[in-house]
C-alpha cells in the first residue's frame, strides 16, 4: 500500500484543525501512522525526521519536513520568513 506526503499532511491537518488535538496528541499519531510497515511513504525517513522535531520545536510539521527535505538535498540554505527556522536551518548545517 502506497501513500503520498499530501495523504500524511492532511492526516495532520484533520486532526489539528477539525479533532483540535493538541501536538503531543498529533506526535503521537503521525508515528503510530509511520510506523504502520505496511503502508509505504514517500519520504519516510525525512517525514520521521520531521515528526521528531515537530516535537522538540515550536514549529510548524510542514515547515520541519521542509528543512529535513532541502538538507536531503544537500541546500545551502531555505527560503522562509521564520526567524526561528532559520536560525535552525543554519545550526544543522553548521553541525
Amino acid at each position: 500500500l502506497f501513500s503520498s506526503l499530501i495523504v500524511f499532511f492532511e492526516i495532520n491537518w484533520v486532526f489539528s484543525s477539525f479533532y483540535r488535538k493538541d501536538k503531543n496528541d498529533l506526535v503521537n499519531l503521525l508515528e503510530k501512522v509511520l510506523s504502520l510497515s505496511f503502508v509505504d511513504f514517500a519520504e519516510r525517513q525525512i517525514l520521521e525526521s520531521s515528526v521528531a522535531l515537530f516535537a522538540k520545536e515550536s514549529l510548524e510539521l510542514e515547515d520541519c519536513f521542509n528543512l529535513f527535505y532541502s538538507i536531503s538535498f544537500e541546500a545551502t540554505q531555505i527560503a522562509t520568513f521564520d526567524k526561528k527556522l532559520l536560525r535552525l536551518a543554519k545550526n544543522m548545517r553548521e553541525n
